[in-house]
């Protein structure tokens, strides 16, 4: 009887782990459709998925760069899209002396909920600010929502911060939340894969397939919570020099510097 016992005992003690390893196993399977993408395989833009969005300051947050969509900012080669932000005095007789750009696919594909990552090498120079990012296609910012899925920041860059935006109505105001992540290594020097994971009543952020963290409408600031709305929403891809978010003034001697994107692909459940 004791044996008997014994071999339940055992059983019962390992019945939680096979059950989690398979939830592990499952999970892997929840988002395996790609339902979109850009592999960036040919040799220039594909404007059937992307366009550009150009002129200066960054629409609010004083950024230093005008966004062109110029090929010396935007192109497409050996397999990764290259968007380039330059020190360019030529154009200051807009106010701006750098440029860059800044692609979306609005107007040709956006969702709602999914799995959303990019494969991302990203820029080092002070002051430069790359994006990876989703907006809704209607409605005043930020009543709508925001989703960051990557934002970094200045030379050697270690800190990556995914965050929500939105409006707070207790707070009578624009509020964000999100996770963050300081790299043991500099994120410029090699291509990191960043991705959300959004749902209904969550969104959760991963890098390189690491968990980073979640936000629902029970942690958001005054629970708001846009992001299950009828409104899906577009991806944006830009360097922006600068601004409100970087904390350093950009040098000029340190640029050009480029984002390179191996590729953007979108999952469904």
């Amino acid at each position: 009887m004791s044996r008997f016992y014994s071999g339940i005992s055992a059983i019962l003690f390992l019945l939680p782990l096979f059950i989690s390893c398979k939830k592990k196993e499952d999970e892997k399977l929840i988002y395996k459709d790609i339902i979109w993408s850009d592999e960036f395989d040919g040799s220039t833009i594909d404007n059937t998925r992307w366009s550009f969005q150009t002129g200066g300051g960054g629409w609010g947050n004083s950024e230093d760069q005008y966004y062109t969509s110029n090929a010396a900012n935007a192109s497409v080669s050996g397999g990764t899209l290259k968007i380039t932000a330059l020190y360019q005095p030529s154009y200051s007789a807009t106010g701006y002396n750098y440029t860059s750009a800044r692609i979306r696919t609005y107007g040709k594909a956006d969702w709602k909920y999914g799995r959303i990552e990019a494969r991302i090498k990203a820029p080092s120079a002070a002051g430069v600010w790359p994006a990876f990012w989703m907006l809704p296609n209607t409605g005043p910012w930020p009543n709508t929502g925001e989703i960051d899925i990557m934002e970094l920041k200045n030379a050697n860059p270690t800190l990556w911060n995914g965050t929500l935006h939105y409006y707070c109505t207790p707070c009578s105001g624009h509020q964000y939340s999100g996770p963050s992540y300081t790299s043991p290594a500099d994120l410029s020097q090699d291509f990191h894969e960043y991705a959300v994971e959004w749902e209904s009543q969550e969104i959760r952020w991963y890098v390189d397939g690491k968990y980073m963290g979640t936000q629902t409408p029970s942690t958001t600031i005054g629970n708001a919570w846009p992001f299950n709305s009828s409104d899906n929403f577009y991806i944006i891809l830009n360097v922006a020099v600068g601004g409100t978010y970087p904390g350093q003034a950009p040098v000029s001697t340190q640029y050009p510097t480029t984002m390179e994107v191996d590729y953007v692909r979108v999952y469904k459940r």
